[in-house]
């Protein structure tokens, strides 16, 4: 089933957030679209959403803030004057349990180049 023919209100767990989903604040008003979803697969848990605030930067809006979680948008609990004062999001550098060392190698946490 396409995407377009989905009800815009429907509720979708948030591992289903697609990037540049509109995100509304408290007032119902568009501040910005979903640069990114922050949690942990293995863990099934829901951390938050970055969000690009239009014309403006990207900040980190925390699971307890977001009220819902649709097909068409996100909505915050925060009014839009809030999140366009929230500090700039910067994302921590990752980090895996790799192999580390120049001669005699052996596990340790390397940081991931992909990120």
């Amino acid at each position: 089933m396409a995407s377009d023919s989905l009800d815009p209100d429907q509720p979708i767990a948030w591992r289903a957030i697609r990037p540049a989903t509109p995100v509304r604040s408290s007032e119902g008003d568009s501040v910005g679209t979903v640069a990114d979803v922050v949690g942990s697969d293995g863990e099934d848990t829901f951390h938050g959403v970055v969000v690009a605030i239009s014309g403006g930067h990207e900040v980190l809006v925390l699971a307890d803030d977001v009220e819902t979680i649709a097909v068409g948008h996100i909505d915050v609990v925060w009014p839009a004057a809030v999140l366009r004062s929230m500090p700039p999001f910067h994302a921590e550098r990752d980090f895996h349990l790799g192999m580390k060392g120049r001669f005699r190698k052996g596990p340790g946490w390397v940081e991931d180049k992909d990120r």
